[in-house]
Parts: structure tokens; C-alpha cells; sequence
């Protein structure tokens, strides 16, 4: 459950938002915005937002 909430309020986030402006979303942005998470599904946020990351390099770099 936490990995999709994370997932909705990232993709929320993001939306509307520039590629840098999306890049400097952080893991802390997403537990905040979703009013705290319990500490052992903290890192259900870092794979969202390292997922978004990622995907947002890659594009940037095939536009090379």
C-alpha cells in the first residue's frame, strides 16, 4: 500500500513541473506530502523517486 501511495502522490507531484524542477523532488518532498510514512516503509519513497530520476535521465539522455 505504501508503494502505490508513494507513487500517486510522486506522480501528483511532478505534474505540471519542469524536468529539473522533477529532479529535485527528494525522498523527504514525498513522506512529507503524504503526512509521514512508518519508518520501515521509508524506502518504499526512494524507489519511487529514484525510479522518476532514472527515467528523467534516460530521456535527457537520448535527446543528446
Amino acid at each position: 500500500a505504501a508503494a502505490i501511495a508513494v507513487s500517486s502522490a510522486l506522480t501528483d507531484m511532478a505534474k505540471g513541473k519542469s524536468l529539473d524542477q522533477a529532479l529535485e523532488i527528494n525522498k523527504d518532498d514525498v513522506v512529507n506530502d503524504l503526512g509521514g510514512l512508518p519508518a520501515t516503509k521509508i524506502h518504499c519513497s526512494m524507489l519511487g523517486v529514484d525510479a522518476l530520476h532514472q527515467a528523467i535521465n534516460e530521456y535527457l539522455k537520448s535527446k543528446k
